[in-house]
């Protein structure tokens, strides 16, 4: 038969438990809150570009004839992404 933990073991191991839950729960809150804010951060930098492009004409043709062409590849690819 086994010997049961003593209370200080007991103790110590449901203390390390509540410790390694919590750390896991706020790592993962702050994950999920960090990949929130990257997005944001994205859709605010294409909300950008895109109203700085929708007037231009390359852009205008292309949408109008459906396909790209070199002239507005290379003006994309001007924009600095940072």
């Amino acid at each position: 038969m086994k010997k049961p933990l003593s209370l200080k073991t007991q103790t110590m191991l449901l203390t390390s438990a509540i410790v390694l839950g919590a750390l896991l729960f706020f790592g993962v809150f702050n994950a999920i809150h960090q990949a929130s804010l990257t997005r944001e951060h994205l859709e605010d930098k294409v909300r950008i570009s895109a109203s700085h492009l929708r007037d231009n004409p390359l852009v205008i043709q292309a949408l109008e004839a459906g396909h790209t062409n070199d002239e507005l590849v290379e003006l994309v690819e001007t924009f600095e992404w940072k």
